[in-house]
């Protein structure tokens, strides 16, 4: 809004003098002469003191209104962002990140590129808690947050699905690249450990992966990735329940 602009149009109405008086005269090419100034020229020098008073208090109330709507606005944008993040760590919330895996879908339906989700599970995260208390776990997922957000790139997604429970979305990667991706990142978490309170939490995870198809919903690749990523789970259950009876063994 151009407050200056209303001022003028309020010094125009409450004037009281002839308009021709304070518009400056243009010839035209037949040499005939013409007003042509608009209400930026007007001389408001000449308002009476009482109306200028009053139009200078509204454009000071204006100007007010103008540094509120200003202030609410960014509080909007700050609403906006608690709404898509998740309460405890610094990712999109379920709601958020489906939203943005449907976008991220008809990105590739348009544009026939490819996209992949990880889907991430930390292990044994009940016994985290059973162990170190829910202070504890709380800060084992605040440190898994950071830890797939450091891993990933900007333009990628990553959202917490619930409990602990996240997903990544990875643009521009096929499922063979998704699958060497979420191996690094286990390997990567297995080998960092999380300090809260003097305690020493080591962490792991399993995931699934799944390319993202032209014809897919969000709920058909969260249902693939999610059944990739209990497979593995079950798997790497496996691999140490047998680990643990050789070692008795021995």
């Amino acid at each position: 809004m151009n407050f200056s602009g209303l001022k003028q149009l309020l010094d125009f109405k409450g004037g009281d003098r002839d308009l021709e008086s304070v518009r400056p005269k243009t010839t035209t090419p037949s040499g005939t002469a013409r007003s042509s100034a608009g209400l930026g020229d007007i001389d408001n020098a000449q308002m009476p003191p009482q109306l200028r008073s009053g139009v200078m208090q509204l454009v000071d109330e204006l100007d007010r209104l103008q540094g509120e709507l200003s202030l609410a606005n960014e509080r909007v944008v700050e609403l906006e962002t608690i709404a898509d993040e998740d309460p405890l760590v610094p990712v999109l919330n379920r709601r958020s990140f489906v939203r943005e895996l449907e976008r991220a879908l008809a990105y590739v339906a348009r544009y026939k590129t490819s996209a992949s989700l990880v889907y991430c599970d930390l292990d044994d995260f009940k016994g985290v808690n059973d162990r170190h208390g829910h202070a504890a776990g709380d800060a084992a997922l605040q440190f898994f947050a950071h830890f797939l957000l450091d891993s990933v790139r900007k333009s990628d997604l990553v959202g917490r699905l619930g409990g602990d429970e996240f997903a990544i979305v990875l643009h521009h990667a096929d499922e063979k690249a998704a699958l060497e991706k979420a191996h690094r990142l286990a390997d990567r978490l297995a080998k960092q450990s999380v300090q809260h309170n003097g305690q020493i939490i080591a962490l792991a995870m399993s995931t699934g992966t799944t390319e993202l198809k032209r014809e897919d919903g969000a709920g058909d690749v969260l249902e693939r990735a999610d059944s990739a990523m209990y497979a593995a789970k079950t798997k790497n259950k496996r691999k140490k329940s047998a680990t643990k009876l050789q070692a008795e063994r021995q």
